[in-house]
């Protein structure tokens, strides 16, 4: 028995209420099973039982066995003090609540096992999918609206990471280079380049030359600390170390970059020198938020295609050469361009409260194209094949927030298919 499925049958009212009494063998009415919470605390709030003509409104925890209570502390969290009922798989010791025994009724009698067993099998425990082999006998139109839901909770959940504070102090020029930053570095590289992108003197560097740019984010990314490993290096840490004292500029530390886990193509030097050219291009005074859509995607993928150092094309690290490589895939400029406008706008969207910005991010999103990886190819095997960014968007939603969490009660998917067996 697990507490998932008991949460299940609470919550579908799979049990017969009407011969439930509790463990005292008093008589109990069920009249509200609860709003079920899958935050912390307990398991349903708002619920409304009557016990010997008396009216009682709280929140119901449910357990395996009862003793689960003090295993996991629950004795010590304040929260749980407004509980009002205990839903057990087994009674084997009574619970105190501020003194009182807190209401028990035992689930074990009533438990129907060939639900039970049918729900282990569309719930296994080792695969991130668990309706995977039913999905298709969920009708298209409820895939539809599970993944636009997603969607849309992807773009809020990644938007608000992203901007945590929503600094009103912050220009949104410079918000705009923040966005970018962290796209540029993926996932691996997020959080150094976010580090980055805090760290750059903005109002002085975009006055700044090709070359002043390529020493001040190098030197400020920690990579022109150590001994020159050729003459670019020694030139860049010359120009570096007098910039870094005419601006009083620090250094990152060089290890907060990780290599490991990327292609060549996504070291976090080449993406450095992706960025600044990226940076050095790009027209930041202009409000690109105000255009059209199809502009706004235009003008990126345009400003990504700008060459970069010759150096970059032979080498992957300062000193280490590398075949001669083209530096920027199309799959590359849309994974930066599907995690950094359409988070901004929508940013902008509860910053002035206008909803034109948050359409224009879920437009942006379903003019480009989906992306391919292994956790997309099992969707498209099993369900729904995406046809655009948004689309891969929420199934990697769907995936990452309910699917490996087994959040099979909040999903609209998995309702249908529990609720029909």
């Amino acid at each position: 028995m697990n507490e998932q499925y008991l949460h299940l049958i609470w919550k579908l009212k799979r049990l017969p209420f009407h011969h439930i009494r509790t463990v005292s063998n008093e008589e109990i009415d069920i009249l509200n099973v609860g709003l079920y919470n899958t935050d912390s605390g307990p398991d349903f709030f708002n619920g409304k039982i009557v016990m010997n003509g008396i009216r009682h409104h709280g929140n119901i925890e449910l357990h395996v066995r009862s003793s689960d209570w003090y295993l996991h502390k629950h004795q010590q969290d304040p929260a749980y003090n407004s509980v009002i009922l205990h839903v057990v798989y087994e009674y084997d010791q009574p619970v105190f609540v501020q003194g009182k025994e807190l209401p028990t009724i035992e689930l074990k009698p009533w438990i129907d096992w060939q639900h039970f067993e049918l729900f282990k099998q569309n719930i296994p425990v080792n695969f991130q999918i668990a309706c995977s082999h039913a999905l298709f006998d969920v009708p298209q139109a409820i895939q539809r609206t599970q993944l636009d839901k997603m969607g849309r909770v992807r773009l809020e959940r990644k938007s608000r990471e992203l901007y945590p504070e929503n600094r009103m102090d912050l220009s949104l020029h410079h918000l705009l280079i923040r966005t970018f930053a962290v796209a540029f570095g993926a996932k691996t590289n997020a959080l150094p380049f976010r580090e980055l992108a805090h760290c750059l003197p903005h109002e002085k560097l975009l006055k700044a030359s090709l070359q002043e740019k390529t020493a001040i984010i190098f030197g400020i990314a920690g990579f022109l600390s150590e001994m020159p490993q050729d003459s670019y290096h020694d030139q860049l840490t010359f120009e570096w170390r007098f910039l870094k004292h005419k601006l009083q500029l620090r250094s990152l530390r060089k290890e907060t970059w990780k290599f490991k886990g990327c292609l060549p193509a996504g070291f976090p030097t080449i993406r450095l020198a992706q960025f600044i050219h990226f940076y050095h291009h790009f027209p930041w005074h202009a409000a690109i938020w105000m255009k059209p859509v199809p502009e706004q995607i235009s003008l990126i993928h345009e400003t990504l295609k700008q060459s970069i150092d010759n150096y970059w094309y032979t080498h992957y690290d300062f000193g280490k050469v590398r075949k001669p490589s083209t530096v920027m895939s199309g799959g590359s400029i849309n994974g930066i361009l599907i995690n950094s406008l359409p988070l901004f706008l929508w940013m902008l969207s509860e910053r002035f409260n206008e909803s034109v910005f948050q359409e224009a991010a879920l437009e942006m999103w379903r003019m480009l194209p989906a992306e391919k990886n292994q956790l997309i190819a099992n969707w498209n095997i099993i369900g729904m094949k995406p046809s655009n960014a948004f689309d891969s968007q929420a199934i990697l939603e769907q995936i990452q927030q309910v699917c490996i969490k087994k959040s099979c009660l909040s999903c609209r998917m998995g309702q249908v298919l529990l609720k029909n067996q």
